[in-house]
């Protein structure tokens, strides 16, 4: 039996790039159903999906963090199908909410909360829509359905990162948050929000900060401010830092570098103009962390370097 044929005329596929394909497409291009058996018998492509196939001509490596949670996204819609709606985290990614962890399970509902057969690779809950958006081409709940269907599910880490940026990016204000609060209760786990509801800080301008200020929190430090900002003697504006504690002299400041954050090149240039510029201003000290740096090593550091200046 011979293989399937080159994939490259599947390239005009939206979703050839992220190595997923279609029975229906499939069809399209001219593949059997005894080929697609064949390919995926010998392991070159895998069924991941009713209908969808993984042609495994996507490598994504471990940082690919972006295109994980898009690969998760479309599989949501391809398994789905063209009546499906993208819930909880598959819909905070698709409406591009930082936070959204990269091992991403596909999740959908269909109009009506109506129950179907899974598809398998990809979970139907029976979440009603509602009011349904179209983002980037993708049907999906809007952002405060998604965040209510979601937060119940995860960590404080996720979800205080996920309502902190929702708030940065003002897809959300605080005068929301009673309502998605109230929408949340009674959900399954979310007994355990009661106290993490006031923890939510839009001036967070990555996950990585939110987590460094909940690791501050929980070892007694909690920072005095957020998103400092620095003058010389001049009065002119200098930098901004992620968290601060206030000395008698000036600031301690906490610069976190998150890998997807702070990735590319030009990111890591201002980065470092950034802090150069920081360190010059008498009485400001600049540490640099990473959004591993857990477990207290912040509010250690901060905390010595305040008792040296105290």
């Amino acid at each position: 039996m011979r293989r399937p044929p080159d994939l490259s005329p599947a390239c005009d596929f939206s979703t050839a790039q992220l190595g997923l394909i279609t029975t229906a497409q499939c069809r399209v291009l001219g593949f059997s159903p005894d080929q697609l058996t064949d390919a995926v018998r010998r392991g070159e492509w895998e069924r991941v999906a009713r209908g969808v196939y993984d042609t495994r001509c996507a490598i994504l490596g471990p940082d690919d963090h972006d295109l994980r949670r898009r690969r998760a996204i479309t599989l949501a819609q391809l398994a789905g199908g063209p009546e499906s709606v993208c819930v909880g985290l598959t819909a905070l990614a698709v409406h591009e909410i930082w936070g959204v962890p990269s091992d991403l399970r596909p999740e959908v509902a269909f109009p009506g909360a109506r129950s179907v057969r899974g598809p398998g690779g990809c979970a139907v809950r029976r979440f009603s829509p509602g009011q349904v958006e179209m983002v980037d081409g993708h049907r999906t709940v809007d952002v405060r359905t998604a965040l209510v269907q979601a937060l119940p599910e995860v960590s404080r880490w996720t979800g205080v990162a996920l309502l902190d940026n929702a708030l940065n990016k003002e897809r959300i204000t605080m005068d929301d948050l009673p309502d998605i609060a109230r929408r949340v209760a009674g959900r399954r786990g979310s007994a355990r929000w009661k106290d993490w509801w006031p923890l939510a800080d839009g001036r967070a301008e990555s996950p990585p900060e939110t987590w460094a200020r909940l690791d501050c929190l929980d070892h007694g430090l909690p920072p005095d401010e957020l998103q400092v900002e620095v003058y010389d003697r001049f009065g002119r504006f200098v930098g901004r830092g992620d968290l601060g504690w206030r000395t008698r002299r000036g600031w301690v400041i906490a610069e976190i570098d998150g890998a997807e954050v702070h990735s590319e090149l030009a990111a890591l240039f201002t980065d470092r103009s950034r802090q150069n510029a920081l360190v010059k201003i008498p009485g400001v000290t600049v540490l640099r962390y990473t959004s591993t740096d857990r477990g207290g090593i912040i509010a250690r550091d901060v905390r010595e370097l305040l008792s040296q200046a105290a």
